[in-house]
């Protein structure tokens, strides 16, 4: 698995996370809402966890790809998007974060549009799932701005453990050639 490539989009500038993002990601994601809402972000959240994630990415055999997201006209940090890949199966799943100072402004689908875009191009994957608390629609409705679509019922787990509780989550998909469909008939 090659390291994530850099990647821009309209408003963000995608870089693969690194050591040198520490300081710059700890407050944000940090941040105990962000933490609620993920599945594996620790909270309290500390620059020694955001250099063990650097290290974690960085290792060959995760096969994984992760950005940490940038405004191009400010080089704010607004949050991170990566990828964990299955090759056997050829498939990943996507997971984001922003931070809440950004929430609202789309950039949870722009970087989610990038790593699909890098999912299904450069790495040529098959298919691309994610899953959301049903408590966060909000994170649902990325995900269906993506294209992604519900998974059959009983084709995935209903729950995910988070602080020793079962939450109920949502698993969506979308696969290649629907992503290429909806970007052939995307405007512009």
């Amino acid at each position: 698995m090659n390291r994530a490539p850099l990647m821009e989009t309209e408003r963000l500038r995608l870089e693969p996370l690194g050591h040198e993002h520490a300081e710059a990601i700890t407050p944000v994601i940090g941040h105990p809402l962000i933490s609620d809402t993920t599945s594996s972000i620790p909270h309290p959240y500390t620059v020694a966890d955001a250099h063990w994630f650097a290290d974690h990415v960085a290792d060959e055999s995760r096969h994984e790809r992760v950005w940490v997201m940038l405004r191009k006209d400010t080089g704010t940090l607004v949050g991170g998007c990566g990828l964990v890949v299955d090759d056997e199966r050829r498939e990943a799943e996507l997971g984001y974060w922003v931070g809440v100072d950004h929430w609202g402004n789309g950039y949870a689908t722009e970087g989610g549009v990038a790593a699909l875009g890098d999912a299904f191009g450069g790495m040529a994957l098959d298919r691309v799932h994610a899953c959301f608390y049903l408590r966060n629609p909000s994170s649902g409705r990325v995900l269906v701005k993506l294209g992604m679509t519900p998974c059959d019922p009983g084709s995935c787990a209903d729950f995910l453990e988070k602080n020793g509780v079962r939450e109920p989550i949502q698993r969506l998909d979308i696969a290649r050639d629907r992503w290429r469909q909806a970007q052939a008939n995307a405007p512009g």
